[in-house]
């Protein structure tokens, strides 16, 4: 990283090519809930996600269940 800043500070890396930093906000409570409802949404679709059969979709069985089904990942794009 030292190097990096030095490399900057020389000028021989533009700064452009490193870009803005960017800021990492928390997901607020509407942000949590408008994906549990898109989440719930892809479990009406999509019953057999549920791996353990709980009633309840995960989003670690949401990943799982994409990585095997590539025609829901079709769906989820949309």
């Amino acid at each position: 990283m030292q190097k990096l800043i030095s490399l900057l500070a020389l000028g021989l890396i533009p700064f452009s090519l490193i870009g803005e930093p960017t800021k990492t906000e928390a997901p607020t409570k509407e942000k949590k809930a408008e994906a549990e409802k898109w989440k719930d949404s892809f479990f009406a679709k999509y019953p057999e996600a549920d791996k353990n059969k709980d009633g309840k979709l995960t989003w670690y069985e949401f990943q799982q269940f994409k990585k095997e089904n590539p025609d829901a990942s079709a769906w989820i794009k949309k």
